[in-house]
Formats: structure tokens, sequence, C-alpha cells
């Protein structure tokens, strides 16, 4: 392992150190251990697509596939697992934006969400 390797690996440690990524971690274990969580997101991700399907080509059946829709999207606002784990990658979000956007203005190299500093350009 060369020496940025090791840094980085160090990085990734420190940043898992940090009591927002320990709240995502236990959440995200939490939802993976949940069966019936997962499922219901990809029940809802389909309903989903096929509302999205029968929009688009202006088919018959949107009204009973939106109300299948809310149905489901009311059972994973309902939902604890879910709830907890997208509660928690909000929380971490700010963080790994601001390690990713100092990191990009240190090198002077902008990737990532590299805040500006006004305006549209900069």
């Amino acid at each position: 392992m060369n020496n940025l390797d090791q840094k980085t690996q160090e990085f990734i440690s420190v940043v898992k150190e940090t009591k927002e990524y320990k709240a995502y971690k236990k959440a995200l274990d939490v939802y993976k251990a949940d069966k019936e969580s997962q499922q219901l997101l990809k029940d809802l991700n389909l309903a989903q697509q096929n509302l999205a399907i029968l929009e688009h080509g202006n088919f018959e059946g949107q009204k009973e596939q939106k109300e299948k829709v809310e149905y489901l999207l009311n059972k994973v606002r309902k939902n604890k697992a879910i709830n907890n784990w997208i509660d928690t990658q909000k929380d971490l979000q700010p963080l790994i934006n601001d390690l990713v956007s100092g990191i990009g203005t240190s090198l002077e190299f902008p990737f990532g969400f590299v805040k500006q500093k006004g305006g549209c350009c900069g």
C-alpha cells in the first residue's frame, strides 16, 4: 500500500468515527436487516415507474396507479427503519460535502461540491 492509500484509509477511519457516520451506519444496518422495509421501497419504486409509463403513454389505469403510489408512499412515511436511514443520510451529507469541498479547494481542483465564492462563476 502506498502512502496515499494509507492516508486515505486513515481519513476514512476518522470519518467513520464521527457521530453522523455512526448514526448513518446504525440506521443502514437496521434497514438492511429489515426485509419488509427493503421490499416496501422496491414496491414503491416499481409503482412509480409504472405510473410514469402510464402517464407518458397516456394509458388507462393512471388513477389506480396514482392511488397505489400514494398508498405505498404513506407506508414509507410511517416506516421507522426507512425514515431513520433517510434522516441520517441527510445529516451525513453536509459533512461529506464539506470534506469534498475542502479537498477541492485545498488542491485548487474543482471537483465534487466545491463552494463558489460568489455569483454564478466564482
